[in-house]
């Protein structure tokens, strides 16, 4: 059933030649699309039941919830500096924003206040960005050591300013709480 309906999201467009179209011809009739089905928001208890229903095995109550929020995998994307990527098409970046979509509605516990918009939001940008960084380097390095590289580069830029040089590897080591060798 899901599986139907992931086939359903990618041949929304079916009717239109998609390689013949720029990114922005794709997104525009795609939110065409969506928006054409008329499909409207659910209240946070609508999803809170549906997540019920989804914890108790039935694919129709995750399809209902991700057919609800499609076209927040475009917003979320939209904001995000993966969605003016040259390497990746937007279709591409929607295509994996659904697909986080659906593991997002089938892993999403609802608590109290938290819907299911925030969860989801968080997901999809995890996704992309995971995505984005297994492609955009010729060696693969893992995601953790990209965030490790990150992480050191800021605290270099820190030390910098505070001691006025570049610091050493130990100074560096200290602030990262490691030692020089890892550095």
């Amino acid at each position: 059933m899901v599986v139907g309906w992931l086939h359903f999201i990618r041949n929304l467009l079916n009717d239109a030649p998609t390689q013949y179209m720029n990114d922005k011809e794709y997104i525009d009739r795609y939110l065409q699309k969506l928006l054409a089905m008329d499909i409207p928001k659910l209240t946070m208890q609508q999803e809170h039941d549906l997540a019920k229903k989804i914890a108790e095995g039935d694919d129709d109550a995750l399809e209902e919830l991700v057919k609800h929020n499609l076209r927040f995998v475009v917003y979320v994307l939209s904001k995000t500096s993966a969605w003016h990527h040259s390497k990746i098409t937007q279709e591409d970046i929607i295509a994996i924003g659904n697909e986080a979509l659906f593991m997002a509605g089938r892993t999403w516990k609802p608590t109290n206040n938290a819907g299911f918009a925030s969860y989801a939001g968080n997901y999809i940008k995890r996704s992309v960005t995971r995505q984005l960084e297994d492609t955009e380097r010729t060696i693969r390095i893992p995601v953790w050591a990209i965030k490790r590289i990150k992480r050191m580069n800021v605290v270099e830029r820190q030390l910098t300013q505070m001691l006025g040089r570049k610091p050493t590897n130990s100074e560096l080591a200290n602030m990262l709480e490691t030692t020089p060798a890892k550095i």
